[in-house]
């Protein structure tokens, strides 16, 4: 007899009950994450009418896997260049959000009278919102494009990469029951140090080898292609002491920067759905419906805080960036549960005694309350915003909006910040690769060539002179890379005189000079160095100075290929990246598909006057493998055009009502089995006779073709539109059986 292991059982009572229920939650049109949760409490040991699963690792493990694919879809859809372009606002959201929950859940800590190290794991687990339901929440309800969805999105990377600072912060506290500040340092300087080093020789590497075997990937090679690089990237971080989490979140961002990024997402995206899925049903296993009874008050208090707490942190934050009311309002409901990162703390806490068994499941159930309250939160957030905004005096109002706008006019001319940002990311970027060529250098190449060497300081001079050679690019770059973007050179001497380019051009070289003498220094002496810094100076300003330069420059040029193409080439693979460059403001951006029995078909822009009407823009119209950037006035609308459409939140609801609205003189849909091939027999005296086909109204009565004519022995197929009906035809109609049988 075959033995089934327990792991392939599991998987299928959980996908057989998550089947079921989900079922049963469409037909009420509740969200399916409420489902997946009731699913995993079902089959929870708690509950015993239902099969209970043999190997709960094994599940832990898939729902695992279920953070990792839902981090690098979000990864492939939301940048790290996406991210840099709302990075100051995110920042500043962020912060307060952390902080102020971070403070809540301390003092909640404190209330129910637990010890103060207790007190921090608390407040920490506060801190973090659940990535998996906030994405799964978005994608249900088609909000991806929001603009608060897309803040409450980099409000979610922010925190990752926060929780990840936290988780060494709390490991540390555990271990020596005491804050160590300078380790929390390092460890900031290392995830900064491994995310850029990551994300640059990621961004030159990966989409140019992607670019230039575009011909070899099928729909198949891709899939395994992107999940290895994904994989790959997962245990490169956890190898450098980070989550998983954030190796896949790197690796989606690198890829969302190649032309096949839409193949990616599309091909991924159904496992995404169903490891998300078991993930979901594994936070409901957890649920110990016991703990209600037992911690009431604290589950109700600690998920009244969360759900209020990070409404008003959100909120008061996105003010204070200059988000409008509205949109920070509806951040701060997306972001109202606490999740996966939660359970990490908690489990952490419990390893070092600190936390109590009974203080997981009170997460837990505090998690599954928040999780059940997002989606009607989300569902119901415009019905809150009149509720608050009615509530607000008017002259409050009027100053968050002048606020706002003074914020946004400050955004949008911002050249210093623009010029200092280039200055820092040359020098910044040039100076970590730099460096960990030396680190690489010494740790694979420098064990060698001591071994090969009995003289010690011409092995370390040797060693000096490869780092060197693979840094010397590097070097260059710090001093003289520059933009070549046109806009930006007019920018920088308009900005800067003669005189400041000038300091700016010695800083840098003071810069990349204190660098290679600081990174010389570690291997030889201080004297040593000076002599070995001097003449390595003078070959490089004789001999290697172009050739380093031209190194330089192809690497640069590379790492911009997949990023900073022409807009006509960049269109081609991806005219959403086009078209979010048309975005002014706080206006957002959403991607409109044209339905065939839309009313706008057939007009053209000027017609239909879409800007005077609803108060939105088409910024660019897609068809086909086509892309109209800022079409004109003359540009009609087509069956099936996606057009990408620019205005406010009111602005684009309008708009898109509008849009699938049917037209007055679009055909009624017919179900297939209405539609039948019938003949209909001319009799004397029939309004059809002498009438051309045309003319006797059959397809505007009837929707009904006339396919085929037998005229005595005659039998014609598919007749002229011209064709003149005589008594005794016998005509073959296409179409409803009921409104065929009209014409008599």
């Amino acid at each position: 007899m075959n033995h089934l292991p327990d792991i392939i059982r599991d998987l299928g009572v959980i996908l057989m009950t998550a089947s079921v229920v989900c079922l049963i939650f469409a037909q009420l049109k509740l969200p399916l994450v409420l489902g997946y949760l009731l699913s995993g409490f079902l089959l929870s040991p708690t509950i015993t009418i239902f099969p209970n699963l043999l190997d709960s690792k094994t599940v832990e493990t898939w729902a695992e896997i279920g953070i990792i694919f839902m981090m690098f879809n979000l990864g492939i859809e939301f940048s790290f260049r996406r991210l840099t372009q709302i990075g100051a606002r995110v920042l500043t959201i962020g912060l307060f959000q952390v902080a102020f929950m971070f403070l809540v859940g301390f003092k909640i800590g404190k209330y129910f009278g637990l010890p103060t190290i207790t007190s921090f794991f608390i407040g920490s687990m506060f801190c973090i919102s659940s990535t998996a339901v906030i994405i799964k929440a978005f994608e249900e309800y088609q909000l991806k494009a929001k603009q608060f969805a897309q803040t409450a999105l980099g409000i979610l990377v922010f925190q990752d990469l926060f929780a990840m600072l936290l988780l060494v912060f709390l490991t540390t506290l555990g271990r020596t029951q005491e804050v160590q500040g300078f380790e929390i340092i390092l460890t900031s300087g290392k995830l900064l140090f491994y995310l850029i080093i990551w994300l640059t020789f990621g961004l030159f590497a990966i989409p140019s080898i992607i670019k230039y075997s575009e011909k070899f990937l099928t729909d198949e090679i891709a899939l395994v292609v992107s999940i290895g690089l994904c994989f790959g990237m997962v245990a490169l971080s956890v190898q450098s002491g980070f989550s998983p989490a954030l190796g896949a979140f790197v690796m989606g961002s690198i890829l969302a920067e190649t032309a096949q990024r839409e193949r990616f997402e599309r091909l991924l995206h159904p496992l995404k759905d169903l490891f998300s899925a078991i993930f979901f049903v594994s936070i409901g296993l957890m649920v110990n419906p016991q703990i209600f009874l037992l911690e009431p008050q604290f589950i109700l208090v600690a998920t009244a805080a969360i759900i209020l707490g990070n409404i008003l942190s959100v909120t008061s934050g996105g003010l204070l960036s200059g988000l409008s009311l509205k949109n920070s309002i509806f951040a701060g409901l997306s972001l109202t549960q606490i999740g996966e990162f939660s359970f990490i703390i908690a489990g952490l806490g419990i390893g070092f005694k600190l936390l109590e068994p009974k203080h997981l499941s009170i997460i837990v159930a505090v998690a599954v309350l928040t999780t059940l309250t997002t989606p009607f939160l989300i569902l119901k957030r415009e019905r809150i915003f009149e509720f608050i905004n009615s509530r607000i005096p008017q002259t409050l109002k009027n100053s968050l909006e002048q606020y706002e706008r003074v914020s946004d006019s400050v955004g949008g001319n911002r050249k210093w910040q623009r010029i200092l940002q280039d200055f820092l990311v040359r020098v910044l970027i040039n100076a970590l690769v730099a460096v960990t060529l030396f680190i690489l250098v010494s740790k694979y190449i420098a064990p060698k060539i001591r071994l090969s060497f009995s003289n010690g300081y011409l092995s370390e001079v040797v060693i000096l002179f490869i780092a060197l050679l693979f840094a010397a690019p590097f070097f260059w770059g710090m001093v003289f890379s520059k933009s070549e973007d046109q806009e930006f050179k007019n920018l920088y001497r308009s900005v800067i005189n003669r005189r400041g380019r000038k300091f700016l051009f010695y800083l840098r070289s003071a810069l990349a000079i204190t660098l290679c003498f600081f990174l010389i220094s570690f291997g030889l002496s201080v004297r040593v160095s000076a002599f070995v810094f001097l003449g390595i100076a003078i070959t490089y300003s004789f001999f290697l100075r172009r050739f380093m330069g031209a190194i330089y420059v192809w690497f640069e040029k590379g790492f911009q290929m997949p990023a900073e193409s022409d807009v006509k080439n960049h269109s081609e693979h991806d005219p959403e990246a086009l078209a979010h460059q048309l975005v002014p403001w706080q206006q957002q951006l959403q991607e409109v598909p044209i339905p065939h029995h839309c009313q706008f078909v057939g007009q053209t822009l000027a017609e239909l006057k879409i800007r005077e009407r609803f108060g939105v823009v088409i910024a660019m119209i897609r068809r086909g493998q086509d892309t109209i950037a800022t079409p004109s006035k003359d540009e009609r609308i087509f069956p099936f055009d996606r057009i990408y459409v620019v205005g406010d939140d009111m602005a684009l609801d309008g708009f898109l009502k509008a849009v699938n609205e049917k037209s007055p003189s679009a055909p009624t849909a017919l179900s297939v089995k209405d539609v039948r091939l019938l003949k209909y027999v001319v009799n004397e005296g029939s309004s059809l006779i002498g009438k051309t086909i045309r003319s006797s109204g059959i397809r505007e009565k009837t929707q009904a073709l006339v396919v085929g004519i037998e005229r005595g022995e005659q039998r014609i197929l598919s007749p002229d539109s011209q064709f003149e009906i005589l008594p005794g035809d016998q005509l073959w109609l296409v179409g409803e059986r009921n409104k065929i049988q009209e014409l008599n």
